[in-house]
């Protein structure tokens, strides 16, 4: 079992088989861009969501410092409060902080 969300108001945390740990999606806040400015709109990337991680193909909807990544295929454990960093091949576009996944 896997840790899926985490509800601290009711000091309850849900655990959940591998698969239901699986998200499409996460939203982001405080999103800061190496270049000063973001990726042109649609512009694939490749979205690392912890130490270690391979990356995975992702496409962003920004709003300020804040938006979604949306991933190619479903990532296991997209945890909130950890960092999603974005590359352009090698190269470190930006990154922002992890809030919440979807499914």
């Amino acid at each position: 079992m896997y840790v899926q969300t985490m509800k601290p108001e009711s000091n309850t945390v849900v655990v959940a088989p591998r698969e239901n740990a699986m998200s499409n999606s996460c939203t982001l806040s405080d999103i800061h861009w190496q270049s000063g400015h973001p990726p042109s709109a649609g512009k694939p990337v490749t979205a690392r969501l912890r130490y270690q991680h391979p990356g995975v193909a992702a496409t962003l909807e920004l709003d300020n410092d804040k938006g979604r990544a949306h991933f190619a295929r479903p990532q296991f454990a997209v945890t909130p409060g950890q960092a999603a960093v974005f590359y352009d091949g090698d190269v470190v576009l930006g990154g922002g902080w992890i809030e919440s996944s979807e499914e």
